[in-house]
């Protein structure tokens, strides 16, 4: 009798995405048979095929590198009529602070062995932070941040940021947002010059034009002084 093995896969910044996802609104969760081993049923090869349990409430974790996961293939098809995952209402959430914005992340979606440095990573993603020295303490009060090595209860019932009126604060440098130049104006409409000018005598930055040259303009009409004694110019 062949069985379901059933895993979730992360990278050290977080949970990703399966390529073999059984839940519509929760595609970390992947699941092979067990007749896809090859002999011996080693772990080695159990983590190339899925490093995974029977349960699919209880998966195992297969965590990769971020450069294993960038050399990833494009994604495979999988049916897009798949159910929702059971009940969730017991969804544990890490809060925390940053600057002066609250947030939260799902514990599952934190890397095993579930460190302060792979929940620090996950929240430096969450963040859009920059570069990996981050800060992470316990609480808002606290004095010191938490050393990365140390590692964190996170499926227990009482754990740091648990709550979100206690939540845990990191300091980070944030990612500034690249703006997109501003559009230039829509010049649409043509002009012909009807005069050959140099404009050497105005008291402005216009190019030379000569009869005949064509420009485009956006046909708002702007009002110049001449030189002295001279009259108004309109322009286009």
């Amino acid at each position: 009798m062949w069985h379901l093995v059933y895993y979730r896969l992360y990278t050290k910044d977080g949970v990703i995405e399966s390529y073999n996802h059984i839940y519509s609104n929760d595609r970390s969760i992947g699941r092979i048979l067990t007749k896809a081993v090859t002999p011996p049923h080693s772990v080695s090869y159990l983590k190339r095929r899925s490093r995974a349990r029977l349960y699919v409430d209880d998966p195992a974790a297969l965590v990769i590198g971020n450069k294993d996961f960038e050399k990833r293939a494009g994604e495979t098809d999988v049916s897009k009529d798949l159910p929702e995952t059971p009940d969730t209402t017991d969804t544990r959430y890490v809060y925390y602070r940053v600057y002066d914005d609250m947030g939260r992340v799902n514990v599952l979606s934190i890397a095993p062995l579930r460190t302060v440095s792979s929940l620090k990573s996950r929240l430096l993603k969450a963040e859009g932070c920059l570069g990996d020295d981050g800060q992470l303490f316990e609480n808002m009060g606290s004095d010191s941040s938490i050393d990365d090595t140390n590692l964190l209860t996170l499926l227990g019932d009482d754990y740091p940021g648990s709550t979100e009126d206690q939540p845990m604060a990191i300091v980070c440098k944030k990612r500034q947002l690249i703006m997109s130049p501003p559009k230039p104006p829509a010049f649409s409409k043509k002009i012909k010059a009807k005069i050959t000018e140099s404009y050497i005598y105005y008291p402005t930055n216009w190019l030379p034009i000569s009869t005949g040259e064509v420009f485009f303009t956006d046909g708002i009409v702007i009002e110049h002084l001449g030189y002295p004694g001279a009259a108004r110019l309109w322009t286009p």
